[in-house]
């Protein structure tokens, strides 16, 4: 699981440090950012393994955006991490594309469980996924085959 690229976005800078420092100590590789300002970009630039948001970064809500980036990246484990713990805004999270929802504040060695949690059904997703193209392909080849063969007799 090291080496993994996260992007975490949290606007309290001293409990940012904090964390991306953990996680980094954990191996892996954080692109840390206080304000969603060039978030697309980051993304589309950086590829990450998983993204973590905070819910509120400079009176801006993640929620507003967070469909677009699920739309754009449906693969990517999206991780929210906030102060709010009413219902309705973490079924909001979940509605909006979150894989998770941790509540602050919450231990390192929980966040770090959840993120490898994600990127372990990540993997395994994208693995079968492979697996179904490598299928649907042979697939397509033996039909095309057999085709061919119909034709020509």
């Amino acid at each position: 699981m090291t080496n993994s690229k996260l992007i975490y976005i949290e606007d309290d800078q001293i409990l940012g440090n904090l964390i991306t420092q953990a996680l980094v100590d954990y191996g892996f590789e954080i692109d840390f950012r206080t304000t969603l300002n060039g978030l697309q970009e980051s993304l589309a630039s950086m590829l990450p393994d998983l993204l973590i948001l905070d819910i509120e970064v400079n009176n801006q809500s993640c929620l507003d955006i967070l469909p677009a980036i699920r739309s754009q990246y449906p693969q990517l484990p999206i991780i929210i991490a906030s102060s709010h713990t009413d219902g309705a805004k973490i079924i909001r999270s979940y509605d909006a594309g979150a894989n998770h929802y941790i509540k602050k504040p919450y231990d390192v060695t929980e966040l770090v469980f959840q993120i490898q949690n994600l990127l372990q059904q990540s993997e395994k997703a994208a693995a079968c996924d492979m697996e179904n193209r490598h299928l649907s392909g042979r697939h397509t080849q033996t039909t095309a085959r057999r085709n061919m063969g119909k034709r020509f007799e």
